[in-house]
């Protein structure tokens, strides 16, 4: 027997124009980041600089000052835009569902944890960290690499080895079989309250300045600053569908946590997070091209449309370096606004 969840009987949304030419220019814009450019399409030629648009065939947008083709520099950072929105944000939503679904299931209860498997799964976890932070200055990046790794991997499995057995005789049975309680719903709440009194731009800001610029680095720190919202949706219709009597009547029927996360919690928290998806990537299509501008967390290489906004400032004359990524960006930002507009309706 499965049971279902009432659902209430609603007019469907209308699809106004309006959203038709956003979900058709969301469309676009993502079929722009899938596609190839070709070689050479965003290469310098300094002898083409600052060409007016529609004055040649080959640069009908005009070129730059570097004399670069001003229509392909734009697809390239709508491609830079694109994977900087969404893998990250779809990232950060994954994280957020995962934490505020484990918060909400620890909202009535604390974590326990066995003192003695906690302590070996940190200094386990200690030794990985110190393995990788090895690696990574270049340590055992020599010619020897393969015997320093192994010799390095069996002393610190040794070490574990030693401390495991140090504690079995040193500790007595009893503490060693005590436990120890975390409040992890708490825990986690105070997590996001120190997380969000930074403002997004400000917190990109500083974690960017951890790592050296690149894309996949600028795109981990994205994901790492927005996943408190949708961990505080995820958390709320968890508990608000645990006091449903279908849900309570699913336990009692012993359906499984896969069956009942499944069938009752994500319905009802998937609105919520589509909308909320949304109104984030138009915010986060602002604060990227604002990072650009400012040439943080972007290599030199890259092509963003903050990027040519930045570069616009020179040549004030040269209006087209300004006006077509100020209109896709604009076009993009408004596309997204309009679907989670929509999406926000359909849940009312």
């Amino acid at each position: 027997m499965t049971l279902t969840k009432p659902r209430m009987v609603s007019k469907p949304a209308v699809w106004s124009p309006g959203v038709v030419l956003a979900l058709v220019w969301f469309c676009l814009f993502t079929l722009t980041a899938w596609l190839p450019i070709p070689l050479q399409a965003i290469d310098a030629y300094p002898e083409n600089a600052l060409q007016a648009p529609f004055k040649t065939e080959s640069h009908w947008l005009g070129t730059d000052q570097l004399g670069r083709d001003v229509f392909w520099y734009v697809v390239a950072s709508a491609k830079t835009a694109w994977w900087l929105t969404f893998p990250p944000l779809a990232g950060a939503t994954f994280l957020g569902v995962l934490v505020g679904t484990v918060s909400a299931n620890f909202a009535k209860k604390p974590l326990v944890l066995r003192l003695l498997p906690s302590l070996c799964a940190l200094a386990i976890l200690l030794s990985l960290y110190y393995l990788g932070y090895l690696y990574k200055l270049g340590a055992l990046q020599s010619s020897g690499i393969s015997t320093s790794f192994w010799l390095l991997t069996a002393f610190l499995i040794a070490i574990i080895g030693l401390f495991y057995w140090g504690v079995r005789a040193l500790i007595p049975r009893a503490v060693r079989r005590g436990t120890i309680q975390i409040p992890l719903d708490e825990t986690i709440q105070r997590i996001m309250d120190f997380w969000t009194t930074f403002p997004k731009l400000l917190l990109l800001l500083l974690l960017s300045a951890l790592s050296a610029p690149s894309l996949q680095g600028l795109g981990f720190w994205i994901m790492l600053t927005y996943w408190v919202l949708p961990a505080r949706l995820a958390r709320a219709k968890v508990l608000q569908t645990k006091n449903e009597a279908f849900y309570e009547a699913a336990i009692a029927l012993g359906t499984t946590r896969q069956t009942r996360f499944k069938q009752y919690l994500w319905p009802a928290m998937k609105s919520p997070l589509i909308t909320n998806f949304c109104f984030n990537a138009s915010g986060l299509l602002g604060i990227g091209s604002t990072l650009a501008y400012l040439g943080i967390g972007l290599p030199a290489d890259v092509p963003s449309w903050g990027k040519m906004l930045s570069l616009a400032r020179y040549s004030f004359d040269s209006w087209w370096l300004f006006l077509w990524p100020a209109i896709l960006l604009l076009l993009s930002i408004l596309s997204l606004q309009a679907l989670g507009n929509y999406f926000g309706k359909i849940k009312q």
